[in-house]
């Protein structure tokens, strides 16, 4: 008898490259639920009671400081 070639290796990894595809994508989409998902959520969770901005002037602060309507009326009256 003649002896019969056997499938090299590219011949078999080129069987399941379909599969190698799927796996390979399932973990990237695994890895990335995990860094953009769970990984915030952990450090939320974990994460002590901090002031979420600096501190600024206070609202009644703010609103001292702006010029009222009632004080241009009441200069353009007492010139008058």
């Amino acid at each position: 008898g003649e002896p019969i070639e056997q499938p090299g290796i590219l011949a078999s990894i080129g069987t399941y490259t379909g599969t190698l595809i799927n796996a390979g994508a399932f973990i990237v989409v695994v890895f990335l639920v995990a860094f953009f998902g769970l990984k915030p959520m952990a450090t939320a969770l974990t994460a002590s009671a901090k002031p979420a901005a600096i501190a600024g002037p206070s609202f009644d602060d703010v609103q001292r400081s702006l010029p009222t309507p009632d004080a241009p009326v009441a200069a353009i009256t007492a010139e008058a």
